[in-house]
């Protein structure tokens, strides 16, 4: 009891104090929110190095972390680049869920693959952040994503911990149940309707977008845990006091950022 008070205490230390500075650099807005962004890439990008070269594919830096810093400010350049850039670093993420994460790959192809992919998952899904902080109604959507995404973990965490019996995936992350993350996502709706009395936009976009967003995040944990999985490795990192790595921080978002995007462009209209 006493190591996980201390724990506890730790984690919500770590929190008080990271917490203030994410939510000033998103109302700040870019540049601030675009360096921030480059450098939790650059962080999350290395971690992937322990990663790559757990899992037995290695690893290239002097590729992957360039490659990641150069794919985070290209959606704020150009609104049609954030659509195409998203939409494939999307895409080729998802795919190595069917592919990489199942392929016997070694050898240079092996560590040239896992050095894109790692820029590409960390450096083009982050991303959207910065993105959806330029779009009209930026910052409340940001507000939006980070709502909804802490909305469904707080809730998933709290009715699977009470309430929680039939495990979601135990291969991949042994506590998660199914009525967690029916909490999650009644969490994650609660939040995306409240969220109308901010944002200019329909009720029922915003419950979907919400519905969207949360799934996206849930998708986003299970892919981290399943490269931790393969890895061997409980962690991404040891980066930020009682909760992991940078990677074990932003794998939500990573995956959610995306979605929040599409709709907050769909509301807006392209620009």
């Amino acid at each position: 009891m006493a190591t996980a008070r201390r724990n506890l205490l730790l984690r919500a230390a770590t929190v008080a104090v990271l917490l203030p500075v994410a939510l000033l650099a998103v109302w700040a807005g870019n540049p601030t929110l675009l360096i921030l962004t480059a450098l939790m890439v650059l962080l999350g990008t290395w971690e992937m190095r322990a990663i790559a070269n757990g899992t037995g594919w290695g690893f290239v830096a002097w590729i992957a972390l360039p490659l990641a810093l150069l794919l985070v400010p290209a959606p704020v350049v150009e609104l049609t680049a954030a659509i195409v850039l998203l939409a494939v670093a999307a895409g080729l993420v998802l795919g190595g869920v069917f592919v990489t994460m199942r392929a016997s790959v070694a050898g240079t192809r092996a560590r040239l693959l896992a050095s894109v992919g790692a820029a590409i998952y960390v450096g083009g899904l982050a991303a959207a952040l910065p993105a959806i902080r330029d779009l009209p109604e930026g910052l409340r959507w940001v507000v939006f994503l980070l709502a909804v995404v802490w909305a469904y973990d707080i809730c998933a965490y709290a009715v699977g911990m009470t309430v929680g019996r039939h495990l979601f995936e135990p291969r991949l992350s042994p506590r998660k149940t199914w009525e967690g993350v029916g909490g999650g996502l009644a969490g994650a709706l609660l939040a995306g309707g409240l969220m109308s009395l901010l944002l200019d936009a329909s009720l029922w976009l915003l419950l979907a977008a919400a519905a969207a967003t949360a799934i996206a995040a849930q998708a986003g944990d299970l892919f981290e845990s399943a490269l931790k999985r393969r890895a061997g490795v409980k962690d991404s990192g040891r980066l930020v006091p009682g909760h992991g790595g940078i990677l074990d921080r932003i794998d939500s978002l990573l995956f959610a950022g995306p979605v929040v995007f599409a709709f907050a462009t769909f509301s807006s209209g392209p620009g």
